[in-house]
Order: C-alpha cells, then sequence, then structure tokens
C-alpha cells in the first residue's frame, strides 16, 4: 500500500482526504511544515497545500520551497504533488508554472475522484526507489 502525507492547514479537508483515500492508500496528515518533517519518513507521495502558512525553518519555508527542500534535501524525495483551493482546475495551468519542481498539480475544485485517478496515474508512472533516504532534522 503507498503511503500518502498531507501537508495543510485545513483540518476538515484532511479528514475528507483520510476517509476517501484510507482504503487504498496509508494517509498521514500535517497541519503545519513544521509538524511534517519532525514526522518526515519514506513517503511515496506528498500533497502540498499552495496556501500553508510558512515557518521559520533554517529560513522561511512555504509550500514551493518545502517542495524544493524535499527535492534537493531528500536522497531519493517522494513524488510532491501541489494543490490549491485559490486556483481554479479552468487555471491548472497556472498552478504549473507557479512551482515548476512539483510533479504535479492539482486543484480542489476538481473534485476527490479526480484527484484519486490523478494520484494512481502519478504513482504508476513515476516510480521512486524504495531505498533510504537522508533525513532532515528539525
Amino acid at each position: 500500500m503507498h503511503t500518502i502525507a498531507v501537508v495543510d492547514d485545513d483540518v476538515h479537508w484532511c479528514r475528507v482526504i483520510e476517509r476517501f483515500f484510507r482504503n487504498e492508500f496509508e494517509i498521514y496528515t500535517f497541519p503545519t511544515v513544521s509538524a511534517f518533517l519532525k514526522q518526515l519518513f519514506d513517503y511515496d507521495l506528498v500533497i502540498v497545500d499552495y496556501s500553508i502558512p510558512p515557518i521559520h525553518y533554517e529560513e522561511n519555508i512555504d509550500s514551493c520551497q518545502l517542495i524544493h527542500h524535499l527535492k534537493t534535501n531528500l536522497r531519493y524525495p517522494p513524488l510532491v504533488v501541489l494543490i490549491s483551493g485559490y486556483v481554479s482546475k479552468n487555471d491548472a495551468e497556472l498552478g504549473r508554472r507557479i512551482c515548476p519542481e512539483a510533479d504535479a498539480f492539482f486543484t480542489k475544485d476538481a473534485g476527490l475522484e479526480e484527484l484519486s485517478k490523478q494520484i494512481k496515474h502519478i504513482l504508476a508512472s513515476k516510480k521512486k526507489p524504495s531505498l533510504p533516504f537522508k533525513s532532515i532534522s528539525t
């Protein structure tokens, strides 16, 4: 079973994600970047909310900087999806330009069925090695 981390300060959204995906994936949710970094392990995929409040960790880290941090500091970084409730599914290309280091961009208004389909697609098409990685200490 694939492991997915969700970094989103919207507790309601996190509960919905946990319930919707609980039979398909092992889901871990984190309301802050700090909480996520403290519990970081070898996730297959990380979903990062675009509007999560930044934290101070070596420097201020917002969602795009977190993605950059994961991609450059982990020996085997997870697949990372940037998600937003502020960008419409009709303007998803804007989301891709916001953070080009993300492996994918989804909008919350696309719906859970579409999100599930896209997550399965990205996990199937972009295999990552299942090997140990450097940890990020907080």
